[in-house]
């Protein structure tokens, strides 16, 4: 079965950020930047951190009953691409030149708006990586699960987090990658592109791909990497093969999935059976 073009577009684009977050993690760890936990290798800091995802799901529910604008959710964007390039360049630079060129990216987000997907998937490399640092392999593993867990209950037991998407998605958010899933022919365009003159207008199907989908795998890339760097690309390897499996099984299909289970799945399992090899030959 040859997959959509949306499809490979989005894969390519989830190779991209696990490649960059891994690059990234690397230059966190030579830095020795600060993680955001005071102990990485402690498990409990994945129960919290699990707790402050289902209260953020919960406020943003509540906004989103309450508050019919758009505006927030763009100055929500706008403040994520601001504090990750500040993040990436202070790397490189000190502060005031990684301030100056943080102000200079959300400007560059202000004026080429059709690239906001770029801009998107910088942001969840750098998250990433940063939660990487911050996590040991353990508790990112613990973390992954619990969230995996969630993905799924959200989307197909409460299933507000298909509320969650649809209604960020009616405020125009971007807080996920987006697709056309085929390519336009030329008939479509014009059809798309003057219904002043009768022509009936075209929906364009499109597959998406949340922020967490992309930020979850680049933090078991980077903990992993954290054990060496086969550990990182043989994580790598598991995340791409799910996410692969999961696209090549909604192919024909239609609605929402979520995608952490095979991704984490595949992940991890990857990964404990290289641990397990290098034990068995140890």
């Amino acid at each position: 079965m040859t997959m959509r073009l949306g499809s490979i577009l989005v894969l390519y684009s989830f190779l991209n950020v696990q490649l960059f977050a891994l690059i990234v993690g690397v230059l966190f760890i030579v830095s020795n930047t600060q993680p955001i936990n005071s102990d990485p290798s402690a498990v409990e800091n994945s129960f919290s951190f699990m707790a402050y995802i289902i209260v953020a799901a919960i406020a943003i529910l509540i906004v989103l009953k309450y508050y019919k604008g758009k505006m927030l959710f763009y100055i929500l964007e706008l403040a994520l691409v601001f504090i990750t390039s500040w993040t990436f360049f202070s790397l490189f630079l000190n502060e005031s030149y990684g301030l100056g060129l943080a102000i200079v990216a959300v400007i560059a987000r202000l004026l080429f708006k059709q690239h906001r997907n770029i801009f998107l998937l910088f942001s969840s490399s750098v998250i990433g990586a940063l939660l990487g640092i911050s996590f040991d392999i353990l508790p990112a593993a613990v973390f992954a699960i619990l969230l995996s867990v969630y993905d799924y209950a959200a989307v197909f037991l409460t299933k507000h987090m298909i509320t969650l998407a649809e209604g960020l998605r009616s405020r125009e958010a971007s807080f996920s990658i987006s697709f056309p899933s085929h390519a336009p022919s030329k008939s479509k365009q014009r059809l798309s592109q003057t219904p002043k003159k009768g022509y009936r207008a075209v929906k364009v199907e499109s597959i998406e791909l949340g922020t967490g989908d992309l930020v979850i795998p680049a933090m078991l890339i980077v903990s992993a990497l954290k054990l060496s760097l086969v550990h990182a690309f043989i994580t790598l390897l598991g995340s791409v093969a799910g996410i692969t499996l999961l696209f090549y099984y909604i192919e024909k299909r239609k609605g929402y999935w979520p995608a952490l289970p095979p991704i984490v799945g595949l992940s991890l399992a990857f990964l404990l059976v290289y641990m397990g090899v290098l034990w068995f030959m140890g």
